[in-house]
């Protein structure tokens, strides 16, 4: 990792204290993946101790967030995220809280059985999106939801 991205993952900590308890914050994307930019916002997801955490809470940790790193913090409740983001998460992810140390373990666990569960259906509708998109009348795709070719 850069050592901007080592700052960066040093103000995001000392920023989540003093914020809602959480169970868990999950650096991903090009900040974890060490391709930030000086444009690059920075993703963070969370899983909140109260699943039913206020939105005003919300908001307010992702500002508190966004004064301390100086970035815009695109912040995401991985307790509403997709299986998908879930799994890309978990598999590139920098883990920055875990509250206690096995809700790590027990995330990435349910999030690559999840995805296991998942992926074969999400490759048999790519493989038929694939077929369709590469016929040479483009006329007989359809256009939209509830269209007939």
């Amino acid at each position: 990792m850069s050592e901007l991205g080592t700052q960066l993952e040093h103000r995001l900590r000392e920023a989540l204290v003093g914020g809602p308890s959480l169970r868990l914050a999950i650096l991903f994307g090009s900040a974890a993946a060490g391709t930030l930019r000086a444009s690059s916002d920075v993703d963070l997801a969370i899983v909140p101790v109260d699943p039913d955490l206020p939105l005003k809470d919300e908001l307010a940790l992702q500002a508190r967030l966004e004064q301390i790193v100086g970035r815009t913090v695109d912040l995401v409740r991985l307790d509403h995220a997709s299986t998908l983001l879930r799994w890309q998460v978990a598999s590139k992810g920098r883990v920055l809280l875990a509250e206690p140390a096995t809700e790590r373990v027990r995330f990435l666990a349910q999030a690559a059985s999840d995805y296991g569960d998942f992926a074969p259906a999400l490759e048999q509708a790519s493989r038929r999106f694939a077929r369709r998109l590469a016929r040479p009348d483009a006329s007989s795709r359809p256009k939209g939801p509830g269209t007939t070719p």
